[in-house]
């Protein structure tokens, strides 16, 4: 069997001695049609006019001479004629030379301006290029190195049959050892677990087998309501009253000892319990105890422990009827907080009652039915003013005053302490 180097060597004999041929050919077209362009009569007729010419001169001197000695002996047509023949050959003659030379000045001419590696690449490419389309490559000929894959496209419409090992493109890796995925006209079977990040399933989903979730299902998608509704309904009717008691009796046992555990509880549709929130829902309680307040926002009235009552604006302690901004009852006895008109502010008892002002559960100023006022112990800055109906005993600071109490004529209207127990009269009454 030819190997490829047979192959290839014989189709350069045969380009080579294609071009050759081809070349002689174009040479000899060349040749005929720059000779069929020389018309060789006329220019024949003009070289043996214009040699006849100097020839005719040349021979009147000769037979001038001629004519002298044998001008009655020579036949001077005769003669004429014989120098034209010997003449017209050597111009034939001379004629066909000049032609050679002009034929091959002008082939070599057409040849330099041949570009034969042009031609022979041309020649060569037309004559490859057939070649190769028609030659028949006998099976395994062409080394897969000696093919340049460069710029070679295959397109998938090419591609048919087979097996592709190893396959990958931008969106698929192909590991598997053995078929795996088939696809068909009427389905696509997948021979090992199928992993994706998620998958949206439009129309029906048939599992042949277990099914686990180690996620969660959404409590508010319909696919969990219509479970749950139907697992419902299906405990309903089997379940007996015999089976309901040691259910709830099992229950109860159950949130007693470990209570209940929901972040969410929900009555007919709405959250009541959320967390560590109650729901905005739950409008209405009867609380016993709460622990401690951060914030409490009340809008309308309310009461704490029958003593403290808000309302309208108004706070009552003891009462649910303030009749001030800030009422205060201690059994028969009322204090009052609120304004008195304008930029004047009230604070006593509208009641017959004495209103005290205490420190150190001292009576320290008493404000009287009357309106006036009882101050025992006075201070005015640095001096105590205090009454008696005696002049005092006591030892004091000096300058405290002791109004006298007792006035009469000839009498002081008050004391004043020198310091110690030393006692000063003043203001003696007339």
């Amino acid at each position: 069997m030819p190997t490829t180097n047979d192959l290839a060597a014989e189709l350069a004999k045969t380009l080579i001695r294609d071009v050759e041929q081809s070349i002689a050919g174009q040479v000899a077209e060349d040749v005929t049609a720059r000779i069929a362009q020389i018309d060789v009569n006329q220019l024949v007729q003009d070289l043996t006019t214009e040699l006849a010419g100097s020839i005719v001169d040349g021979l009147k001197s000769k037979l001038a001479d001629e004519v002298t000695k044998k001008s009655a002996a020579i036949d001077v047509t005769q003669t004429v004629s014989d120098a034209a023949v010997e003449q017209t050959t050597v111009i034939v003659d001379s004629l066909k030379a000049q032609l050679t030379k002009q034929v091959q000045a002008d082939v070599a001419q057409k040849l330099a301006q041949v570009d034969v590696q042009a031609m022979l690449r041309e020649y060569v490419d037309r004559t490859l290029g057939n070649a190769i389309k028609t030659v028949n490559f006998p099976d395994k000929s062409i080394p897969g190195a000696a093919i340049d894959l460069s710029s070679f496209r295959a397109s998938g419409e090419n591609v048919v049959g087979g097996i592709i090992q190893k396959f990958g493109s931008t969106g698929i890796q192909d590991r598997a050892t053995g078929c795996i995925l088939t696809i068909m006209d009427e389905a696509t079977v997948v021979e090992n677990r199928l992993v994706a990040a998620s998958a949206d399933i439009k129309g029906d989903l048939t599992v042949d087998g277990d099914l686990t979730l180690t996620g969660e299902i959404d409590p508010d998608s319909p696919f969990f309501k219509d479970v749950s509704e139907r697992a419902a309904g299906l405990v309903r009717l089997a379940m007996t009253k015999e089976m309901f008691d040691i259910f709830a009796d099992t229950v109860f046992a159950k949130i007693k000892t470990d209570g209940i555990n929901l972040s969410k509880i929900t009555l007919d549709g709405k959250e009541i319990v959320k967390g560590n929130q109650l729901g905005t829902s739950i409008t209405e309680s009867n609380l016993q105890k709460l622990g401690h307040l951060k914030t409490l926002i009340v809008e309308g009235e309310s009461t704490l422990g029958n003593a403290l009552f808000a309302g309208n604006k108004r706070i009552g302690i003891g009462t649910v009827e303030p009749a001030a901004v800030l009422d205060i009852w201690d059994a028969e006895c009322q204090v009052l907080v609120k304004k008195q008109r304008q930029n004047v502010a009230f604070f006593g008892t509208e009641r017959n009652q004495q209103l005290v002002l205490s420190a150190n559960n001292k009576e320290n100023l008493t404000l009287e039915v009357d309106g006036s006022v009882s101050i025992p112990k006075l201070n005015v800055g640095e001096v105590a003013v205090t009454s008696s109906a005696t002049i005092p005993t006591y030892e004091a600071k000096p300058g405290t005053w002791v109004i006298n109490s007792a006035p009469a004529i000839g009498k002081p209207s008050h004391w004043v302490s020198l310091g110690g127990a030393r006692w000063a009269s003043g203001g003696i009454l007339s």
